[in-house]
């Protein structure tokens, strides 16, 4: 789908090629999500409004440091469940 649409238009396409191919797990990467950029952390609240969402993964890289407390916090508001440092 290439940038020609937006994240929110590309996720909901995956769930729905998912479930219309019988499979009932779907990882939506949505790397470079930064606390300071609002704009796209209001891109990822609109995909998790845009598709049933079960769980939430933050992957933090360890040179984040102490920053890794304020990426957590931000992503507390859509419901962060769990956490992976590399």
């Amino acid at each position: 789908m290439g940038d020609k649409n937006s994240p929110v238009d590309i996720a909901k396409a995956a769930v729905e090629h998912a479930a219309k191919n019988g499979n009932n797990i779907v990882i939506l990467d949505t790397a470079g999500r930064l606390h300071i950029d609002e704009g796209m952390m209001e891109e990822l609240q609109e995909i998790k409004g845009g598709c049933e969402v079960h769980q939430t993964i933050l992957v933090v890289d360890a040179m984040t440091g102490q920053d890794a407390v304020n990426v957590a916090r931000r992503n507390l508001t859509i419901r962060l469940v769990s956490t992976v440092s590399s």
